[in-house]
């Protein structure tokens, strides 16, 4: 995990200050790459680099110079040592241990098509001197993020919007971003802005599975789709399913495991990270495992978003052979920890589970720096809306999210305005999309999961971990995996018990009290306490807003929000119809306005 920086003016005159605002751009992304950090510039091209250090620990330094190519890039290439003897056997030399020299020579060797060879999680910035051009590149999930403004003046890109607001303020003082509308209706839709869009109109993610080519000849760019999900094959036999699915999952882990400096592992004690875990130790691979909770309540009854998995967490650790760290502050530093995600993200925060996320990372920091995690699981496998009984719409996730366009000011945008553009986003991101998955309401419900909610737990765990310097793997997430389950019949798929396929593509291997336990959320705290405060914190942001003409109040109806935290009944309400916007609210002002500010 590391940054990656680029400034690109299309003028002389900007160029003069390249360098001075790619150090200012990699000072801002510091805490993602500690370890070393470096700069290349030339009259066309400004590139800057911060390193955390994983493989190779004395190669690999960045930007890394391979014939006439330049290469930034962030995440790793898990299959670099099959590459490698691929490329030695084409005659290719090699200086050092990388994936980094690796990747450059891969592009050096198969153009843009190196992405489909690559079985990682990365985003980057390749610059060929000899034709003049620089891609911007996405891995095909989009693990690791990649933001970038381009206008008439060129191209600012980033691992964080952070950065290139930083840029934008140094060529211009008086420069003030502006909020996006899309990226607040996708919020209330999917718990994020899907890319393109960003918090910030003039910053766009480059979408995962895409390339960007810029043409330092003419400054036009250009984008490429390299990868999508297709419906190519139906898998019937579940028996040959449920073999493939382990092998593939047993290898995403091993290959997740390359790493100079050892590995952890986010151990909840649900099924996802318990399977990992389990595997982890099948393969020799016994780690730290960090998880959350209270004690006091792991012999408690659960609910399906309260307890603590403790319990489970405890038995996977033993069985498998980890050594179990809990980390039991679940309650203290609210607000501010809420304050430190949104920084972090550069983004309202969705969930409250994100709270605990910032604090076993906390407790991570110093003991571990790469750590797998079991996000992607129930995109993967349908950990949710097993049963598919109605029409799919932007409002699949719960159809009470149009309601929430009630909350904006009308001459900000109307609830109509909102749900007029909701639809139209919705239908152009699937306007080109394999036929068979439109005609298929299972196909197409699976593919939202994996292409519309996965981007927000993902975007969460690399910007929340990458906070305090960690690199987080995904297992779940190798494309090899997500390709063969989507492809795995329907009916073998969707059934009344959540994650069947997974479940039992391991059954009696591991513990089966473990395999086939009852769901739960990730933890976290909801007690009146934390409430009150939170709604205190709110109600006082608003009320800020009110009398300063803030920016809540003028995105949101703030006199009736006011109304809706001050009224007991109102916000009791509120606490069961819209969890999501009473986090959002509270965050508004103090934190993604500091930007707009």
């Amino acid at each position: 995990m590391c940054g990656i920086n680029a400034f690109i003016p299309f003028n002389d005159e900007l160029n003069l200050y390249g360098e001075e605002i790619v150090k200012l751009m990699n000072h801002e992304l510091n805490h993602r790459g500690p370890d070393d950090s470096g700069i290349y510039k030339d009259d066309k091209i400004n590139l800057g680099h911060t390193r955390l250090k994983i493989i190779d620990l004395n190669g690999g330094k960045q930007p890394f110079f391979y014939q006439d190519l330049v290469l930034v890039f962030n995440g790793e290439v898990y299959n670099y040592e099959e590459l490698k003897e691929e490329l030695v056997s084409q005659n290719y030399k090699f200086n050092e241990n990388s994936d980094t020299e690796v990747m450059a020579a891969s592009f050096s060797c198969w153009g843009m098509n190196a992405l489909n060879k690559f079985n990682g999680d990365f985003s980057g910035i390749l610059y060929s001197k000899k034709n003049a051009e620089v891609t911007f590149f996405r891995d095909r999930v989009g693990v690791k993020p990649l933001y970038y403004s381009y206008s008439e003046n060129g191209i600012i890109a980033s691992s964080e919007c952070k950065a290139i607001i930083s840029a934008l303020k140094k060529q211009d003082a008086s420069y003030r971003p502006k909020i996006c509308k899309e990226a607040l209706i996708d919020n209330m839709l999917y718990g994020h802005a899907l890319a393109p869009f960003t918090m910030f109109a003039d910053i766009s993610a480059l979408e995962a599975g895409s390339y960007i080519t810029l043409d330092l000849k003419n400054s036009k760019i250009e984008k490429t789709k390299y990868w999508d999900l297709e419906v190519d094959n139906e898998y019937t036999n579940q028996n040959v399913c449920q073999e493939n699915i382990a092998s593939i999952l047993e290898d995403s882990i091993r290959l997740r495991c390359k790493s100079d400096v050892g590995h952890g592992l986010m151990l909840s004690g649900g099924l996802d990270s318990s399977l990992i875990g389990y595997i982890l130790g099948k393969q020799n691979n016994n780690c730290k495992a960090y998880t959350i909770g209270n004690r006091s309540e792991q012999n408690v009854k659960k609910s399906f978003v309260s307890g603590s998995d403790i319990e489970f967490a405890n038995i996977v650790a033993n069985e498998a052979g980890h050594e179990l760290f809990i980390c039991e502050d679940i309650e203290n530093n609210l607000i501010n920890d809420l304050r430190e995600i949104s920084l972090a993200k550069d983004h309202v925060v969705t969930l409250a589970n994100e709270m605990a996320m910032l604090k076993v990372f906390k407790e991570i920091k110093g003991n571990d720096t790469v750590i797998l995690s079991g996000d992607g699981a129930d995109e993967a496998f349908l950990g949710y809306f097993m049963m598919i009984n109605k029409k799919i719409t932007p409002f699949y996730s719960s159809e009470s999210s149009k309601y929430l366009f009630g909350m904006f000011n009308k001459d900000f945008l109307s609830s109509k305005q909102a749900e007029s553009i909701a639809w139209s986003n919705f239908e152009n991101r699937l306007s080109d999309i394999d036929e068979k998955i439109k005609n298929s309401k299972q196909k197409l419900m699976h593919y939202l999961q994996l292409k519309f909610t996965l981007p927000y737990l993902l975007d969460r765990a690399d910007r929340i971990s990458s906070n305090f310097s960690l690199e987080l793997r995904v297992p779940y997430c190798d494309h090899r995996l997500l390709e063969y389950v989507f492809n795995v019949s329907d009916k073998l798929k969707f059934k009344k018990v959540e994650k069947k396929l997974l479940r039992d593509s391991f059954k009696e291997e591991f513990n089966n009290d473990v395999l086939y336990r009852k769901k739960s959320v990730f933890p976290y705290s909801n007690s009146d306490y934390q409430i009150n405060l939170l709604r205190n914190t709110a109600l006082s942001v608003i009320k800020d807003s009110i009398d300063n003409d803030g920016i809540l109040s003028k995105i949101y109806k703030t006199k009736f929000l006011s109304l809706l935290f001050e009224n007991n009944y109102l916000f009791s309400t509120l606490k069961m119809f819209a969890g999501v916007f009473l986090y959002s609210s509270t965050l508004m002002s103090n934190n993604i306005t500091s930007f707009f500010r």
